[in-house]
């Protein structure tokens, strides 16, 4: 998923449902301005050990409205492996689209690609395939 992170030097970053803080971790060596947030405190203390005083790491819902966050804040927001712990994706959507900037990135993942390895007899596992969606659930039809 990294390889389709865009260059965050500067940028201000979202890291929603940031688990122990690995990639809060890799944004801020590439000069994000990282906040990260989970809804488990175990998870909270893990991603505060490994980034230290170097982002922002705070407990929220992401069934919650993002209350923390004002409109258009965020550059990009990522969100790795967390989505299928979410169950009304429409709320988080619209509150994505909310707090991230009009020229700003979503970029998410839904499952660890290793299910699809274990599952499917895939030849590479490495490979990097993008794939694209376009969603009109909030008006204007958007390609994610």
């Amino acid at each position: 998923m990294t390889s389709l992170v865009p260059n965050v030097n500067g940028k201000r970053v979202l890291d929603a449902g940031c688990g122990s803080g690995r990639y809060s971790e890799w944004l801020l060596d590439r000069g994000a301005d990282v906040l990260a947030v989970d809804a488990s405190e175990e998870m909270v203390h893990h991603a505060r050990e490994r980034v230290g005083n170097r982002a922002h790491v705070r407990r929220a819902d992401l069934e919650e409205p993002l209350e923390f966050a004002e409109d258009n804040e965020f550059d990009v927001i990522v969100s790795a492996l967390v989505l299928h712990y979410v169950e009304d994706w429409r709320e988080l959507f619209a509150e994505f689209a909310r707090i991230v900037k009009p020229d700003g990135v979503l970029l998410c993942s839904l499952q660890h690609p290793i299910d699809d390895y274990r599952r499917l007899e895939v030849e590479n596992y490495f490979e990097v395939e993008r794939q694209t969606d376009t969603w009109s659930s909030f008006g204007t039809p958007v390609e994610v």
